[in-house]
């Protein structure tokens, strides 16, 4: 979505700024959706940090693919209908 709008995350930003872009543009129409994004987004940051101790399981990457996937779906809906970023010099 935000690559569609010519947008992109810096290093100083990271993850956090993309989430913010979304957010900003999308809720309240899609709270429901993106919600689940920041948590998921933990989970899978502290498993990174803490695979050896088994931090994540199957089970919750399972319990997380509907909201993973309702984010996909939500993204296909919303990118065709938001024009292309053309820059201008």
């Amino acid at each position: 979505m935000l690559q569609q709008q010519g947008l992109r995350p810096t290093q100083a930003g990271g993850n956090e700024a993309v989430i913010q872009a979304a957010e900003a543009q999308l809720i309240p129409p899609l709270r429901d959706v993106l919600e689940p994004f920041r948590l998921m987004r933990r989970t899978r940051g502290s498993g990174d940090y803490l695979a050896a101790a088994g931090a994540l399981t199957s089970d919750d990457v399972r319990a997380d693919l509907p909201f993973a996937a309702g984010i996909v779906d939500a993204a296909a809906r919303i990118v065709p209908q938001m024009s292309a970023f053309t820059p201008t010099r």
